[in-house]
């Protein structure tokens, strides 16, 4: 009787580590992606401040998108690269000009940047509004935008 016994205690271990093999894994829900910070500056606000200055948060690996009116067919224009304070902390991935939607010749649209958060502390992104060959306006507008990164 107990080699019996012996046998069904193997068979019975053989079979549950079987049906544990086959299980699937336990697996860590994916943490959620953090929220991406979206910072716009309409052409009435420039209208009403020529340098603007704001603040914003953002969790490490967000992305942040920074949209500024503008309107390249007076001859003005954003520069491509912001002047970023500290290149550790916020990296811009990509730059590109939105055409307005209105469908009229002339009408302002929008320069946007996004940037990545790419590690807890703080930085600054500074743009220039100006007319870029030589003896054009510089300046004529400014943006910073202080970046805290948690």
């Amino acid at each position: 009787m107990n080699k019996c016994r012996i046998t069904m205690l193997i068979v019975s271990s053989v079979l549950i580590i079987s049906f544990l093999a086959c299980a699937p894994a336990a697996t860590q829900p994916t943490p959620p992606a953090p929220e991406p910070v979206m910072v716009t500056v309409t052409c009435d606000q420039f209208s009403k401040e020529a340098h603007i200055v704001q603040e914003a948060t953002a969790a490490v690996g967000s992305t942040i998108t920074v949209t500024l009116c503008s309107n390249p067919t007076t001859g003005f224009s954003w520069g491509e690269q912001a002047k970023i304070s500290d290149t550790a902390v916020l990296k811009q991935t990509s730059q590109k000009m939105v055409a307005a939607t209105t469908g009229m010749v002339g009408a302002p649209g929008n320069q946007e940047w996004t940037f990545e958060a790419l590690k807890a502390g703080s930085g600054t992104a500074s743009f220039s509004y100006s007319r870029p060959w030589e003896g054009g306006e510089k300046d004529v507008q400014t943006f910073k935008l202080h970046v805290t990164v948690q």
